[in-house]
C-alpha cells in the first residue's frame, strides 16, 4: 500500500527527521502550529540555514510547484508568507523556506 502523500513529501519528511531527531507525530503537531512555534532542529536560524542548504533544489521545487498551482510565482508566494519580515537577508530568507519545508511537508503528511 503506498503513502496518502507524494514521493516528494516522503523525501523531505525523511530529510526532516534526519535532521531534527523529530518523530512523525511531532511532525504532524508542525501542521497544527506552524514551524515558527518552535521544533528541534528548525528553532535557531543556524539550523534552519543549514537544512536550507542542504535541500534548497528540493525546496524551491516544492515552492514552484506550489507557486504554479495557485497560479503565483514563487517570489511572490513568499512575500505572502506570514513572516515574510524575515526575508530581508540570505540567511532570514533560508530560515523562511526551512520552516516552509517544515511545515509544506507536515501538511502533507497529515493531509491538512
Amino acid at each position: 500500500m503506498s503513502a496518502p502523500y507524494s514521493k516528494e513529501t516522503a523525501e523531505m519528511i525523511r530529510a526532516i527527521r534526519e535532521h531534527s531527531g523529530m518523530n512523525l507525530a511531532e511532525i504532524s503537531e508542525v501542521a497544527k502550529g506552524g514551524a515558527d512555534a518552535g521544533f528541534p532542529g528548525f528553532i535557531y536560524t543556524s539550523d534552519c540555514v543549514k537544512f536550507y542548504r542542504e535541500h534548497h533544489d528540493k525546496i524551491w521545487d516544492m515552492l514552484g510547484d506550489d507557486a504554479e498551482e495557485m497560479g503565483t510565482t514563487p517570489i511572490k508566494m513568499i512575500g505572502d508568507f506570514n513572516r515574510a519580515d524575515m526575508a530581508t537577508t540570505h540567511d532570514g530568507l533560508a530560515n523562511l523556506l526551512a520552516w516552509y519545508a517544515l511545515e509544506r511537508a507536515a501538511q502533507d503528511f497529515t493531509n491538512l
